[in-house]
Parts: structure tokens; C-alpha cells; sequence
């Protein structure tokens, strides 16, 4: 059995595999099978989560989110500005990867987050969220689940002293 979590969405794949023999580890055919998938595209949603930012420090903030009716869940991850404004001018040069306006893009980027990673939350919270650039305008960026799988994005733009 195996699982690869990082796809695209609305892109071609092909899996390859080998038969092994577990405990030689020869191959046990040859050749390699090859079968082809297209992943689903991003259906658009309609949940909402709303940000208070509570609290904006030298490199943290303290925001609370708020889940409107329908959402499931939610992953939160905090992009700096020029981040956030790269993935909205050239989101168009990754269509390769299914990426097809800068929602997808920005989809990608929280749900793969690099560090600090996303967090999921099921439920309305405060989050305190820290080691960010000093004097430096950010985005708390949010992937907003709904409960029939769509998704939307929720950006809320706020600058640490």
C-alpha cells in the first residue's frame, strides 16, 4: 500500500510501480506498471471564517477566527506581503501543476505551508502566532473548507511593529 499526500489538484499523474519481493528485495516482473490519474479540480466554496486581529507585536500577532455557517474546518498559516503579492503575479507560470488563477496557487501554498506549517482547526479559536519579520506588513492566510468539500480563501492583511 502506499499514499503521496502532496498533489495538485486538477493535474495529470501517472503512478509507476515495480513488483518487489520484500524480503530479497529482487524484482519479482519486469517491466513497470504505469497507470494514469487526473486529480479533481478545486471546487469553489462557501464558508467564511472572520479575523479579529487582537493583538500585533515586534515579530508575533494573537488573532482570533470566527467559523461562519457550513465551514468544517479551516487551515491557518501567516505569508509575509511580498509572498502573498509573488503568488498573485505568477501564479500563471506553475499552470503545469493545475495551479489556474491565484486562489489555487495560494490553496497550494497553505495547504503544503512551509515553515511555519498550517494549522487545522475544526472549531472558532485564538491563535497566537510567532517568529514573524519585525516591521513587516503580513497575511493571515486562510483555506476555509465547507461542508460539501468546496473551498475559498481568506486573506487578512496586518503589519508587525
Amino acid at each position: 500500500p502506499g499514499y503521496i499526500m502532496s498533489v495538485s489538484p486538477n493535474t495529470e499523474y501517472l503512478i509507476l510501480a515495480v513488483l518487489v519481493d520484500s524480503e530479497t528485495g529482487l524484482d519479482m516482473q519486469s517491466g513497470v506498471e504505469v497507470v494514469e490519474v487526473k486529480t479533481e479540480p478545486v471546487t469553489a466554496g462557501a464558508g467564511v471564517v472572520d479575523v479579529e486581529v487582537r493583538e500585533v507585536y515586534e515579530n508575533s500577532v494573537d488573532f482570533y477566527c470566527t467559523m461562519g455557517e457550513g465551514v468544517s474546518k479551516y487551515m491557518v498559516t501567516i505569508y509575509r506581503e511580498d509572498q502573498v503579492e509573488d503568488a498573485r503575479q505568477n501564479w500563471s507560470q506553475y499552470t503545469s501543476y493545475g495551479i489556474n488563477s491565484f486562489e489555487d496557487m495560494m490553496y497550494l501554498l497553505i495547504s503544503t505551508g512551509s515553515s511555519p506549517r498550517a494549522r487545522t482547526f475544526y472549531e472558532s479559536t485564538e491563535v497566537s502566532w510567532g517568529d514573524l519579520w519585525y516591521a513587516t506588513p503580513h497575511y493571515i492566510c486562510i483555506m476555509v473548507e465547507d461542508v460539501n468539500g468546496g473551498v475559498s480563501l481568506v486573506l487578512e492583511p496586518f503589519e508587525t511593529l
